[in-house]
């Protein structure tokens, strides 16, 4: 059986049912359709989706998009439906970068298409994860297997991380707690602040006044919540 599990947001209770029906056709596993953004923020978080189909009208608190919004920082694929083409809900959309959009009504083949085309992207943004020593990066097109060594810092922008070394920036869809979890980060990184985390061996220095520190020529800031941290790294360097 696939062990995909898909969970729907749809308050239309026919359709809901109709793509209920395809998607066990398709071989997911159909984790059921909240139909308020309350009920839906609580089902994503009990079930933890690996993908959702989520109606950009729903009649609810807030909208489909507005849902998206929220859960951006769990980079769960997100395939949006609607039942008309607005200019409007397109370009909040897009801003979301979901894994594709339907338009009601659609078939079992269309609805299989975006499916597959999600979840292959998902894959492959998974794969570029580092396998303990490097991280797989993608440049024009190209991925360019990084050494944790060569990285200088990491910065988090949103759902992107730009990662530096003194010859090349790169940017890649990932949320700053995976690069974490995928980092050693007690012995080789130090996050210095929400949105910055740095390799060690290449701090120069810590201006105390301005809270940053030196890396070649860049200076990195320091959050208020870290300066304890840091100060406590420099002592033993």
């Amino acid at each position: 059986m696939n062990t995909v599990s898909i969970l729907v947001v749809e308050d239309d209770t026919s359709f809901a049912l109709e793509l209920e029906m395809m998607i066990i056709e398709l071989g997911y596993r159909y984790l059921g359709n909240p139909q308020s953004s309350a009920e839906a923020f609580k089902a994503i978080a009990s079930e933890e989706p690996n993908l959702i189909i989520m109606d950009i009208n729903i009649q609810s608190e807030i909208d489909g998009i507005s849902i998206a919004e929220n859960i951006q920082s769990r980079n769960i694929p997100i395939i949006f439906i609607t039942s008309f083409e607005s200019e409007e809900y397109f370009e909040r959309a897009k801003k979301i970068l979901p894994a594709g959009y339907l338009v009601k009504p659609f078939h079992l083949l269309t609805l299989r298409g975006v499916i597959e085309k999600a979840l292959l992207n998902q894959s492959e943004l998974l794969s570029q994860e580092t396998d303990g020593n490097s991280f797989l990066l993608k440049s024009s097109n190209t991925f360019h297997k990084v050494s944790l060594n060569n990285i200088l810092w990491i910065q988090v922008d949103g759902n992107y991380c730009y990662f530096f070394t003194e010859e090349k920036k790169y940017v890649m869809k990932l949320s700053m707690k995976r690069v974490l979890n995928q980092i050693n980060e007690k012995d080789t990184f130090l996050k210095i602040h929400r949105k910055f985390v740095i390799h060690k061996k290449y701090i120069k220095n810590f201006n105390s006044k301005n809270n940053t520190i030196q890396l070649n020529e860049a200076d990195i800031p320091v959050g208020r919540l870290y300066r304890k941290k840091v100060l406590e790294i420099l002592k033993e360097t």
